[in-house]
């Protein structure tokens, strides 16, 4: 449930169409419940405030649903971002122009291993 106050009643709905009062859902991750059911049950989340049917769900598979709609995490002007998004791609370009390769004495071409080394490696 996403709407910080206030909580909502939680129904199983009978084979024959009944409510049957499962308890109260309240806001945040805390207080998550968690039920065993079966394929086609179905369940309602009702706001008792207004007596809003806020979700109906019928059980398909074995899932985790939510109630309401999560706080965005996206800002609603994306354009507010072009400019830090802008300024970290044209930095990184920069950095990456500085990366030097070096090379050991030998550069690509083969060595020979330490003989120590070498049995350690044959002890696996």
């Amino acid at each position: 449930h996403t709407a910080r106050d206030g909580h909502l009643d939680f129904y199983w709905i009978s084979h024959g169409g009944e409510r049957v009062y499962q308890g109260e859902l309240k806001y945040g991750e805390r207080n998550t419940r968690f039920i065993s059911s079966y394929l086609g049950h179905t369940f309602e989340l009702v706001d008792p405030a207004s007596g809003e049917l806020v979700r109906r769900h019928t059980v398909d598979y074995d899932h985790i649903i939510a109630a309401g709609l999560p706080p965005s995490i996206v800002e609603e002007h994306p354009r507010s971002r072009a400019n830090q998004i802008r300024s970290t791609h044209e930095n990184e370009w920069f950095r990456h122009k500085k990366v030097q390769r070096t090379f050991s004495p030998l550069g690509f071409t083969k060595g020979r291993l330490p003989d120590d080394l070498f049995a350690s490696m044959g002890a696996y």
